[in-house]
């Protein structure tokens, strides 16, 4: 059964090419810094938490047989 009014499920979004002019163009990375996951982990106020919470969670599968 079809409805004459309903609209077509597959055509194309026509509201897609708006706002992909409204959004900011796409900046590629310049470079790559590969120390910058060992410093992330600082940044937090809580890293000591962090740390110590991962290393239980590491060590809980080891213990648990």
């Amino acid at each position: 059964m079809s409805y004459p009014d309903a609209p077509n499920p597959y055509a194309s979004p026509t509201a897609v090419s708006s706002i992909s002019a409204a959004s900011p163009a796409f900046k590629p990375i310049s470079k790559i810094e590969h120390l910058r996951m060992f410093k992330y982990v600082f940044e937090n106020p809580n890293w000591m938490m962090n740390i110590l919470l991962g290393a239980v969670c590491s060590i809980i599968p080891v213990i648990g047989p």
